[in-house]
This record gives C-alpha cells, sequence and structure tokens, in this order.
C-alpha cells in the first residue's frame, strides 16, 4: 500500500482527478477509489499516395497520349530499356494530369482483413445492389 500511496502523491499524483481519501490518509481497510485523468495515446497517423483526378480531362489525356513521341522507343534495343522509355514517357502525361497527392488515411486498415475477404465482401455488396 505505501508503494500506491508513494505512486500517486510523487510523480503521478497530478493524473488524479478524485478519491474518497486525500492521497495521504490511505489505510490497508479502506475501500479505495481513485478517478484518473489518462488520455488514450494516438496512434501514428498512415498515410498514402494518391492520384488526384480533380482536373481530369479524358480528351485532353487522350490528346496528350497521341502527341507523345513514342518513336523514342524504336531507337533502344534491348526491352527494359524501352520499357523504361515508355515509363518514363507515361508517367510524365500521368502526372501532367492526374497528380501524385499524399492523403491522410482516417481509419487504420484493419490487418485482419486479407485481399480475399475484401473482394468476398466487394461481390456481396455488388449482390446486394
Amino acid at each position: 500500500m505505501a508503494e500506491f500511496h508513494k505512486d500517486l502523491s510523487h510523480g503521478q499524483g497530478q493524473a488524479v482527478r478524485g478519491s474518497n481519501h486525500p492521497v495521504q490518509q490511505f489505510s490497508t481497510g479502506d475501500l479505495v477509489y481513485v478517478t484518473l485523468r489518462l488520455k488514450k495515446q494516438r496512434t501514428p497517423s498512415t498515410f498514402t499516395t494518391i492520384r488526384s483526378f480533380k482536373n481530369y480531362s479524358s480528351e485532353r489525356f487522350n490528346n496528350d497520349i497521341i502527341r507523345a513521341p513514342w518513336s523514342v522507343l524504336e531507337t533502344f534495343d534491348d526491352p527494359d530499356d524501352k520499357l523504361h522509355a515508355f515509363n518514363l514517357l507515361f508517367n510524365e502525361i500521368l502526372d501532367r494530369h492526374a497528380p501524385l497527392k499524399t492523403i491522410r488515411l482516417r481509419e487504420r486498415p484493419n490487418p485482419y482483413i486479407t485481399d480475399e475477404i475484401r473482394d468476398l465482401n466487394d461481390n456481396k455488396r455488388w449482390l446486394e445492389t
């Protein structure tokens, strides 16, 4: 009991909101209640990167895709180099029309819900409509 009294009166005593006895008057026969002001520690925010389609226009995107210098790909012999060049061209156009944006997620992803369960839930919701 002396340990408990010591913890409440030194250091952590600021967290005590109310009790049925002053901290100095504990005895072994007393029923004791204490209300603590404890805050739940916040979990760190989860961020993810998405594409913003706020100002996206499929017509302008298609025009830029058509006008892209795809002939540059023919200068490469190695398929990996061609793929790298294609990705550079395509991502440049994509970034112009749907830029990357970092957002904070409000809900944390549930680690127990697998991709298979998500697919089953999606199918169930689709069948309900």
